[in-house]
């Protein structure tokens, strides 16, 4: 199901990311890091969540840490996520 880009959740933006950086690795060879920045913990936790399971050998990290990261419901995606 494809999310749509208008209205109050704009969510495709994370599913066309997560296509794009796949094209960039398929070109350039396989990722190794992927940093996960900006100041929203719940956009970081889209973010991983869409790109953990693309990228499973990638190392991710981020710069602050949020209670929400810790959360066991988040353990999938936020699991040896470096801070």
């Amino acid at each position: 199901m494809m999310e749509r880009p208008e209205g109050r959740s704009q969510l495709d933006y994370v599913r066309r990311l997560a296509e794009s950086l796949k094209k960039d690795q398929e070109k350039n060879g396989e990722f190794r890091a992927i940093g996960v920045l900006g100041s929203d913990v719940y956009d970081k936790l889209l973010i991983l969540h869409a790109l953990r399971p693309i990228f499973p050998n990638a190392i991710f990290f981020t710069t602050d840490l949020h209670a929400a990261l810790t959360h066991p419901s988040e353990w999938q995606s936020t699991r040896n996520l470096i801070v």
